[in-house]
């Protein structure tokens, strides 16, 4: 997994939740649905969101203390490192896509870079290209601000147009109970 990791940015875990797990995190989220949807484009006005997944059932605490993703998160970082967000998203048919973005844009810090973060995915349904599953730009997490910065703004003319970067999405097809572990520089 590690890499996978340094190599293309991502890896998956198949297998992650086996089906009794899959079917406590259904039960678990069930009760939270259909209560909070997205307030704008990146949200997603068709996608709802429940926030704070751990205070809400043991299910999703053993999730976020998996050994398979704490022994990949010991071997790039210092000891103590944080959980910043554990939520679900179940986008609706009709969403539209998120703008393409990286989840550490708020660390000031010039890229290429080492991990300084890393996020997980957890499919609970299949993730297919016809359901809208995530898409990334595989090895994106090596890219320069320069090269980043055409998914953002076009303003640099040495950067990639957005359209151009676009097109190097590929979708992340994975399995009900897989989980994506990538790193917080990948493009998606």
């Amino acid at each position: 997994h590690l890499a996978e990791l340094a190599t293309n940015g991502y890896t998956i875990i198949n297998d992650f939740l086996n089906a009794d797990r899959l079917r406590r995190v259904r039960a678990g989220l069930a009760p939270f649905l259909n209560s909070h949807h997205g307030r704008n484009n990146f949200e997603g006005v068709k996608t709802e969101r429940v926030y704070t997944l751990i205070g809400r059932g043991r299910i999703f605490e053993e999730i976020v203390e998996d050994q398979r993703v704490l022994d990949i998160l010991d071997a790039l970082f210092l000891p103590n490192y944080l959980l910043t967000a554990s939520q679900a998203i179940c986008i609706s048919p009709g969403e539209t896509a998120q703008p393409i973005h990286s989840d550490d844009t708020f660390y000031p810090i010039p890229r290429p870079r080492p991990a300084i973060s890393i996020s997980t995915i957890v499919a609970v349904d299949a993730f297919t290209a016809i359901n809208g599953c995530t898409e990334i730009i595989p090895g994106s997490h090596l890219w320069s601000d320069a090269e980043v910065a055409g998914t953002y703004d076009g303003l640099d003319h040495d950067a990639p147009t957005p359209a151009a970067i676009a097109k190097l999405l590929v979708p992340l097809i994975m399995p009900a109970g897989s989980c994506v572990v990538f790193q917080g520089t990948l493009l998606h």
